[in-house]
């Protein structure tokens, strides 16, 4: 990658991901409820 295009850019992000397996932390970035505001089936 570029240094004008970050690794985390290409990434996708979890939403509400619980339970054992889930991954938090720099490497697991969360989306947040006002983000996933924007992704519904409408949109």
């Amino acid at each position: 990658m570029t240094t004008d295009y970050s690794w985390t850019q290409a990434r996708l992000k979890e939403y509400k991901n619980t339970g054992p397996g889930a991954g938090t932390g720099a490497n697991a970035p969360q989306m947040s409820d006002s983000e996933a505001a924007d992704y519904t089936a409408q949109k």
